[in-house]
């Protein structure tokens, strides 16, 4: 079976496709190479993709896959390398700028590819002789394997409180809960496992209690978690999304009680699991909370959704020339102590390579953007660049 895509190439005076055709088995994908290809391909250029089975088409994809991200690794060793101090990374940030550009090229080719591979694999499949039925479920569930923008298998969503007050600033936005609720819908339609942590400031904050001690004001802020939580899942339900609600102490019959195991079978079973009451101690935030969730469940990124858009050099309120950071690694997030969550968190997150993505919860899907990669928040690298974390994604 064979498809012909639109693609990068090189063409001849004829009008048809000078192409080379390397074999494995049964396929061959045959490309330009008679002539380098131009920066900006034409939409009638061509790339022919054959393959006679599914499985022949799949191991195509890994094949591209592998190559990309051994391509990237052996470049970022070298880089690694050369510049392993301070003053050699001032002395070569054209080095340093070439990587980075290598990569963005490089991921857009990739991107690029895996799209054509998914248009020829839903062909293969409507051309398979079964049902509507069992086309369709078959798309569904490989989908996210040629789903080439999903960058993460497990994320762990922080919402802060004030967050979800919305406009108000208080209480909750059923407004702005139903939108969480439909990207959260559609990130595990993809097969993303998805947990969630809620801040408690839209109802209470430890330093409000001034007149109180610390733990008792803490312990305030707990069950304030728990309240946001309780309501954030019953919306879920509500829209069809099957989720459970795990404390750090026992709550009642609203809550089951944190364990690893309890989470890992929850997420198996493809339900919205919600971290309520922090860690359980006073003195530690829901952000401490969130990451220890994180490293303890092997997550693959940490999304901070806020009432800001992204990381400042100073409070943007307060000051209207603050810069915003596009990337900004978790070292120096701690070393200019930037305050995007608490100096525990930061320094677990250092410490277990736990990258971050932090955006504004008010913009349009900002939660299904940032799974991607494709959003105008802050992303908080955990290297200088990391190929299996970060930006791109855990491969």
């Amino acid at each position: 079976m064979t498809f012909s895509l639109t693609a990068c190439g090189s063409k001849t005076d004829s009008g048809k496709t000078v192409a080379s055709a390397p074999t494995q088995g049964n396929n061959t994908v045959t490309e330009s190479s008679t002539q380098e290809p131009t920066e900006e391909p034409t939409e009638d250029t061509k790339i022919e993709i054959q393959a006679d089975s599914l499985d022949a088409l799949e191991e195509m994809v890994n094949k591209d896959v592998d190559n990309t991200v051994e391509a990237l690794t052996k470049s970022y060793e070298k880089l690694k390398t050369e510049i392993n101090t301070y003053n050699k990374y001032k002395a070569n940030t054209k080095k340093v700028k070439a990587f980075y550009d290598e990569v963005l090229l490089s991921q857009q080719k990739l991107t690029t590819k895996l799209r054509e591979y998914a248009l020829a694999y839903a062909k293969m499949i409507l051309a398979s002789g079964d049902d509507m039925y069992d086309k369709m479920a078959k798309i569904k569930k490989e989908g996210v394997f040629f789903m080439s923008d999903i960058k993460y298998k497990r994320v762990l969503l922080k919402l802060s409180g004030e967050a979800l007050a919305g406009e108000n600033k208080t209480g909750l936005s059923a407004e702005v809960v139903d939108k969480i609720t439909s990207q959260i819908k559609e990130m595990t339609e993809l097969g993303v496992q998805v947990a969630v942590v809620v801040g408690g400031g839209n109802f209470w904050r430890g330093r409000q209690g001034h007149q109180m001690e610390r733990t008792t004001a803490d312990y305030m802020g707990m069950l304030a978690t728990i309240m946001n939580c309780i309501y954030v899942s019953e919306i879920f339900r509500s829209q069809g999304l099957k989720t459970n609600i795990l404390t750090p102490f026992e709550c009642g019959s609203m809550t089951k009680l944190f364990s690893k195991d309890r989470a890992n079978k929850y997420f198996e079973k493809g339900m919205v699991v919600f971290f309520a009451g922090g860690t359980g101690h006073p003195y530690f935030s829901t952000d401490t909370g969130i990451v220890l969730r994180a490293i303890e469940l092997d997550a693959d990124a940490i999304l901070l959704a806020k009432a800001i858009d992204g990381i400042y050099d100073s409070d943007p309120k307060l000051n209207p020339e603050a810069k915003k950071y596009d990337r900004i690694s978790i070292n120096e997030v701690v070393e200019k102590k930037l305050g995007v969550i608490d100096m525990t968190a930061s320094v677990m997150c250092m410490e277990n390579k736990m990258p971050l993505m932090v955006f504004g919860l008010e913009e349009e899907n900002s939660i299904v953007n940032a799974l991607s990669g494709k959003f105008n928040g802050t992303v908080v690298t955990v290297d200088e660049y990391n190929i299996n974390g970060g930006f791109y994604g855990k491969y």
